[in-house]
């Protein structure tokens, strides 16, 4: 390529020789011409040069009109050249008007950065994997959506064109437009008519930690929980965290039931049965016989979850400024949901055996409250499981006083061990029994059920239909072929096996750092501990969630919102050294040494 002056003509020559090697594919000769590039154009002289940063192998999918050489200050026929780049993971396409001089960079990095006349965004591009057992269509979406929340495409930014990207990847413009259909649909992208699909979605990044890669973090309230189970996701380490790894949940059972329901076929029109789809409650029914708890299918009532379970209860029985006796500490959501309807909140203070019951007959002597909401089994955040002789006494105060008493049982199918629960002992007379499937299954499917005499679940499934109709009764098929597949109960029993491990492993690394456990479970999500020079976990939770650590502050599961030194700890997600590097760092910053103690 010539260009004008001796200087100028020496670095076109060089531009040349680059620029062919990559596009005729040759990445060694290509890359060989790099470490000229910073001599040959270099930082602060105004010429005009592109220095391109890649990932991957560089090779051209199309160059045209390339013989038409400008002398001066522009490439290719009357001063324009279309190139198309294929670079593998992470690449770049670009179209673009291209000065003559252009310098281009391996993968270690940008060698110039000097002006240049570019008329379109670059946009990254990627290599489809059409062996993959992942969907042609997903592969593009999980890309595009990926460079979105990632920031690397920003607002109003314009993509290929279908027809453009269909061809340079090599896949039907009918592929190509069902994934960009997908992308409007989901807010990624807009489509202008005539002139294309562009970036319609900016990523969620906290402008004050840009270029620290850090977030930051506002204070830890009680809607602060909730947003963390569906905002957080890019929290790499979650002890704190309220589920189950999706490792460890039932998938190959899941996407069986999947099959089965749709080899099922069946009417998908209408709304179902308000109180839950038959069979599942017939299977229910079965269930809760072989633990002790005899019922009908007019005594079960399905819901979305447990959550939408407690609300329907709470609801119904709890008028703004009812005096309510819950656990303290207690389930978060349930507290923060009874906040909400303004319920006077009495903690009954929880023992690792269950409950003060001196405490608990003070408060219903004192308050007259005519409820009573508790999880006796595997408790949140504590870990702590009721004695049976604790809950015979709960029962009695419970009758004596003409109360009701609400048993979430959400982590049922979490526990080894067969154990009498409340609805067992009292046969649902003055009970109301409270699980889910979501725990165990999938968080996704949201399937949960309660038990209650007929006249309350009548009541119950009166407020259902008045809040949201019906439940998903295809979720609730899915459900039903989930237990039927007889690999359920070997799935929850390999389950409980592995949280019983990951139990014992994270007991013993808080106890060699000091901390004291309220309970000892082997069984469940949690662990309950705290560290004597940690006086404030919600301080400490603020420092993990810098460092990209989800912590369970104590406060957050307070019936006063407190400040304490108390924090949750889920064992599925504490294999990480990191966990345990982190704390021994903030011990060691406030001088605190580690304590060898059996675990």
């Amino acid at each position: 390529m010539l260009c004008a002056g001796g200087a100028k003509s020496a670095r076109s020559r060089w531009l040349w020789k680059t620029f062919g090697n990559a596009l005729a594919g040759s990445l060694p000769a290509a890359l060989g011409q790099q470490n000229t590039a910073q001599e040959n154009f270099p930082r602060g002289e105004n010429e005009h040069a592109l220095a391109i940063q890649g990932f991957g192998a560089w090779s051209a999918a199309d160059y045209r009109n390339g013989s038409d050489i400008q002398s001066d200050n522009y490439v290719a026929d009357r001063a324009r050249a279309d190139a198309v780049y294929g670079l593998g993971e992470g690449q770049f396409k670009m179209k673009a008007i291209f000065p003559c001089e252009i310098a281009v960079a391996s993968q270690r990095g940008a060698v110039a950065s000097l002006p240049i006349d570019i008329r379109h965004d670059l946009v990254p591009m990627f290599a489809l994997q059409p062996h993959s057992n992942v969907p042609l269509v997903q592969q593009i979406v999980a890309h595009f959506t990926g460079l979105i929340e990632e920031g690397k495409l920003r607002l109003g930014a314009k993509l290929p064109s279908i027809r453009q990207f269909a061809k340079t990847h090599s896949v039907s413009v009918f592929t190509v437009a069902d994934a960009y259909d997908r992308l409007v649909a989901q807010g990624y992208l807009v489509s202008r008519a005539n002139s294309g699909f562009f970036v319609k979605r900016m990523a969620d990044v906290d402008a004050s930690a840009a270029g620290t890669g850090v977030r930051r973090w506002a204070p830890f309230d009680a809607m602060w929980c909730l947003r963390e189970v569906f905002e957080n996701r890019d929290l790499a380490l979650k002890p704190g965290c309220g589920w189950i790894p999706d490792g460890w949940l039932f998938n190959e059972g899941l996407q069986r039931g999947l099959r089965a329901l749709a080899a099922d076929g069946g009417d998908f029109g209408g709304y179902g049965d308000p109180q839950g789809y038959r069979p599942l409650r017939q299977s229910i029914r079965d269930v809760m016989l072989e633990q002790d708890i005899t019922v009908s299918l007019a005594q079960i009532l399905l819901t979305q979850g447990s959550s939408q379970a407690l609300d329907l209860v709470a609801r119904s029985l709890i008028k703004p400024g009812d005096a309510v006796l819950v656990d303290d500490p207690g389930y978060a959501n349930l507290l923060h949901s009874l906040r909400f309807l303004g319920a006077r909140l009495l903690g009954v203070p929880r023992s690792p055996d269950g409950y003060d019951l001196g405490a608990l007959e003070s408060l219903i002597k004192e308050h007259r409250p005519k409820v009573f909401l508790t999880q006796p089994r595997l408790h949140s955040p504590t870990g702590s499981v009721a004695s049976l002789a604790q809950m015979h006494r709960v029962l009695n105060l419970i009758e004596r006083h003409d109360m009701l008493l609400v048993e979430n049982d959400i982590y049922a199918d979490l526990d080894p061990l067969v154990r009498q629960s409340f609805a067992s002992l009292d046969q649902l007379d003055r009970v109301i029994h409270i699980r889910s499937f979501s725990k165990a299954l999938s968080p996704n499917l949201r399937v949960g059920y309660l038990l209650a005499s007929a006249d309350l679940v009548e009541d119950f499934a009166q407020m259902k239909m008045m809040s949201g109709l019906t439940s998903s009764e295809i979720s609730e098929r899915i459900t039903h072929h989930v237990l039927m597949d007889g690999r359920w109960r070997k799935h929850l029993k390999a389950l409980s096996g592995r949280l019983a491990d990951a139990h014992g492993r994270t007991a013993e690394r808080l106890l060699q750092l000091g901390f004291k456990l309220f309970a000892q479970p082997r069984a469940g999500l949690f662990l309950w501990a705290h560290h004597p020079e940690l006086p404030d976990s919600d301080v400490l939770s603020a420092e993990a969630a810098e460092n990209g650590i989800m912590m369970g502050p104590g406060h957050l599961y307070s019936t006063s919102l407190e400040a304490t030194n108390w924090m949750r700890f889920n064992p599925a997600y504490c294999d990480d050294e990191r966990i345990f590097d982190f704390l021994k760092t903030a011990l060691a910053q406030r001088g605190a040494k580690p304590s060898i103690q059996a675990a």
